[in-house]
């Protein structure tokens, strides 16, 4: 109980700007402890523009063996790459579980909608449909989730999550990115062949 008065004293004897940042410094170690508080400070993290950029950008010709990778749709049906021929595809592995998928996800789905229907989004998982179906409805969020059969082919393999592909209509792997970033902005709008929105 002492230990608790002297520091309670030492805080007293503080500036304010100190108080201010054991107080905020506080908040943090908190917010660091719970899962939505680490998505949000991702997301604050997103907006500072210091994550997700392009350099990653690929351009080859995808194989006929990558296109025919086959994954399940929501119902249970079969699809390939192939289905979506002449089509742009944002591809992007995710899961529940992952903070910085979450923390992203927003983003994602404001260009989804300022894309809108030009471009087909495919969200791919592991997990089951039951535990899937049951964070989009908590996050209240409407995605084209699909899942695995099997391991994709090399030329769209990634271990990390979220991973990010985009192919473009002639079936190019024209952008590779790993991690979290900020898809709300004309960049990602050009990225995937739609004309920038201006101010």
């Amino acid at each position: 109980m002492n230990i608790l008065k002297r520091q309670w004293e030492k805080f007293k004897a503080k500036s304010i700007l100190g108080k201010t940042t054991d107080i905020l410094f506080l908040v943090f170690i908190v917010m660091m402890l719970t899962s939505d508080g680490r998505i949000l400070f991702q997301r604050l993290m997103l907006k500072t523009g210091l994550f997700g950029d392009f350099h990653s950008n690929e351009s080859q010709v995808l194989s006929s063996e990558t296109l025919a990778w086959n994954f399940e749709d929501e119902n249970g049906e079969v699809r390939s790459l192939n289905d979506f021929e002449g089509q742009t595809i944002f591809l992007n592995y995710w899961a529940t579980w992952c903070p910085p998928c979450n923390a992203e996800m927003p983003s994602i789905i404001d260009l989804m909608e300022k894309t809108n229907g030009k471009v087909k989004y495919i969200f791919l998982t592991h997990e089951s449909r039951e535990k899937v179906e049951g964070h989009l409805a908590r996050k209240e969020w409407d995605l084209p989730v699909y899942y695995y059969q099997y391991a994709p082919p090399e030329q769209i393999a990634s271990s990390a999550l979220p991973t990010t592909f985009v192919i473009n209509s002639q079936g190019e792997l024209i952008h590779q990115s790993k991690g979290m970033r900020n898809w709300n902005d004309n960049q990602a709008l050009e990225l995937l062949g739609i004309s920038p929105i201006s101010d």
